[in-house]
């Protein structure tokens, strides 16, 4: 990702959609992206359709010494969900966090809500490692927080 990237992943990470089922929840400001991608701390890569900048899948919470880190995606342009973008962008970001970097687990959050996000992820081999119930507030509700992991081992049994 680049910095001329974060104007277009405010608007996606704006809206009420992506507000409401994306959690941890970006910040909501141009100086907070830019902020948040340029600290050093994670590693974003842009998700491309067609040479199209579609959405954004990285790496949050990296642990190198557990080698462990949180995978975080979103595709934002909403005329390219559904599509398989998603799913290829997830094996691709998996190939170069357990082959290229020698990471030992990935492991995500997802709301409660997010059904779609919990089936693709568990086609990938992710499985529950816990629900923390009402653990957190969007648009005043309370929400339980899912949190699923997957393991290297587990990862090359599937794809390699």
């Amino acid at each position: 990702m680049s910095a001329n990237d974060f104007g277009q992943v405010g608007e996606w990470t704006s809206s009420p959609e992506a507000r409401r089922y994306f959690y941890p929840q970006f910040p909501n400001t141009q100086s907070g992206l830019e902020k948040y991608f340029e600290s050093g701390e994670r590693e974003y890569f842009r998700i491309a359709s067609n040479r199209e900048f579609v959405g954004i899948i990285g790496a949050d919470q990296v642990d190198n010494q557990s080698k462990k880190l949180e995978m975080r995606k979103l595709v934002g342009a909403s005329n390219e969900r559904d599509k398989g973008i998603g799913k290829k962008a997830t094996f691709l970001f998996l190939y170069y966090a357990y082959l290229i970097k020698n990471f030992e687990k990935v492991y995500l959050h997802s709301l409660d809500i997010n059904l779609r996000n919990l089936s693709l992820n568990g086609k990938f081999g992710f499985y529950l490692e816990g629900v923390f119930f009402e653990d957190v507030t969007i648009d005043g509700e309370r929400h339980d927080l899912v949190r699923m992991a997957l393991s290297k081992s587990v990862w090359e049994k599937l794809f390699t």
